[in-house]
């Protein structure tokens, strides 16, 4: 099922050339040690070794050159290590089975330790993205009016992503983007996508479903109140897509940006 396939290739993603040119040279440089200390320990403490080379790669590099790895080096031992010497023929069918097991052993064990990296990845981005939120609530929370604002949020967009943002805001029948200092200029066909994303309170444009051909992604201001206006970004990749971290940091950006411009119109009324 697509469910399935999309599972494996999060798994198995794609690996560059270097990292299975990282594997080949670790892998040779076990069997260069192993050639060399072969007097010394038994084949199957040898074996280990290739092992230890499936657990560096696959925390270096990821899970298919680990396995990549875990292949090459039952082949390396094989031929090295294995009489009769320099063949890939066993004399003994029971290398059978520890070639077996070793293939199987370095897969489950790529398998765990790029788990757990990612697991690692995640937490360390997690706690960059809550830095980041709290960097932004720092900033809204003494913004004296929404120009501060808007200067706040479109600073911090280009800080983390090196995107140009823009705001606009409800003004008469339609909308208008205030004044940012990006440089973005908007023309009729980036304010009507900005204004149907208004009307319906849904993202809309770059990397969705609803008028995807836009070159910004449109992102409602929604407060307690309805929508109060719109967050428009510019990825710098023409055709490129806007990644589930990214597209939750900018959702809370503008959660954050509606509950801010909510608490300032308060005031105003308070006054």
């Amino acid at each position: 099922t697509p469910q399935i396939v999309g599972d494996i290739e999060h798994l198995l993603p794609a690996a560059p050339p270097k990292d299975y040119l990282a594997a080949l040279v670790l892998v040779a440089s076990v069997v260069v040690i192993g050639w060399f200390i072969k007097s010394f320990i038994s084949a199957t403490n040898l074996a280990m070794l290739f092992l230890l080379a499936v657990v560096v790669i696959a925390f270096r590099r990821g899970l298919k050159p680990a396995i990549f790895t875990a292949i090459i080096g039952v082949l390396a031992f094989d031929f090295f290590f294995v009489t009769p010497y320099l063949t890939f023929r066993v004399s003994d069918t029971e290398y059978l089975i520890t070639f077996a097991g070793m293939i199987i052993v370095g897969a489950l064990v790529s398998l765990l330790v790029t788990r757990a990296r990612e697991h690692a990845f995640a937490a360390q981005s997690r706690e960059n993205e809550t830095g980041t939120l709290y960097s932004l609530s720092q900033d809204l929370a003494v913004a004296p009016d929404a120009g501060t604002m808007i200067a706040a949020v479109i600073r911090h967009i280009r800080e983390i992503f090196g995107w140009e943002s823009i705001v606009l805001l409800p003004q008469g029948d339609g909308l208008t983007a205030r004044p940012s200092g990006s440089g973005l200029v908007l023309d009729d066909d980036d304010i009507a996508v900005a204004t149907w994303a208004f009307r319906h309170g849904a993202v809309a444009g770059y990397d969705t479903d609803t008028l995807h051909g836009s070159r910004l992604r449109y992102i409602p201001l929604v407060g307690a109140s309805g929508v109060l206006g719109i967050l428009g970004v510019k990825p710098a990749e023409a055709d490129g897509i806007i990644t589930h971290e990214q597209e939750r940091i900018l959702t809370a950006f503008a959660s954050q940006m509606a509950l801010a411009l909510e608490r300032v119109r308060l005031t105003k009324e308070i006054r």
